[in-house]
């Protein structure tokens, strides 16, 4: 559930994790951007082609459940496009 992750979960591993002598760092919204874009034209592109082509079930099960929380979606030919 990503409620439970981004309320409790998150906060309280950065807490233990800066107890635990690490230093937080905030992404910036240039690297977020960066790590998206790279997700789109890299990750999922090679991501798709292990699990089956654009046609899977994966595929589909990511386009149906995960695409609407990330904003991407995989199209027909296997490219991953921001929505």
């Amino acid at each position: 559930n990503r409620r439970l992750m981004e309320d409790v979960w998150d906060p309280l591993g950065i807490t233990e994790n800066v107890a635990g002598g690490m230093e937080f760092v905030e992404f910036s919204q240039e690297l977020k951007d960066a790590l998206k874009q790279a997700s789109i034209d890299v990750v999922i592109p090679n991501w798709v082609d292990r699990n089956g082509g654009p046609g899977s079930e994966a595929v589909t099960m990511f386009n149906d459940l995960v695409g609407p929380i990330v904003g991407v979606t995989i199209d027909a030919n296997g490219k991953a496009i921001a929505n």
